[in-house]
């Protein structure tokens, strides 16, 4: 049979105890029981831009983990932020003290705004 590479192997019916394999490197039948997603055979490797983000992200945790004692503050600041719509990064939605925190870490890095780790000193307009 020309099509046996894109078959599984069927002695009795589809949801039967004996059929089992893959149709078309996406669908898999195990012993009749059930069927899943077919694994795929390679992954892709990361960009290095990506290995970057995922290194600072990584590092805006560890940093986020430091200064719990602090945690309030962030959401303090992020319920005003909600408040009146004022904040130096781009946010798209209502964010926890976390999210608000890492969108700074994010874009500013390091040391990157007044009061680092803790929020930033808003002045009164």
């Amino acid at each position: 049979m020309v099509y046996l590479d894109i078959m599984a192997r069927i002695v009795g019916p589809l949801m039967s105890l004996s059929a089992t394999g893959t149709i078309k490197e996406t669908l898999t039948f195990v012993c009749g029981t059930f069927a899943r997603m077919a694994m795929s055979p390679k992954k892709k490797e990361f960009t290095e831009k990506q290995t970057g983000q995922q290194t600072k992200f990584s590092d805006g945790c560890a940093v986020w983990n430091t200064i719990r004692g602090h945690h309030l503050e962030w959401h303090l600041f992020s319920e005003w932020v909600k408040d009146t719509g004022f904040c130096d990064v781009s946010l798209s939605r209502t964010m926890t003290g976390f999210q608000v925190f890492m969108a700074y870490y994010l874009q500013n890095g390091v040391n990157g705004w007044q009061n680092y780790p803790y929020p930033p000193i808003v002045k009164p307009l």
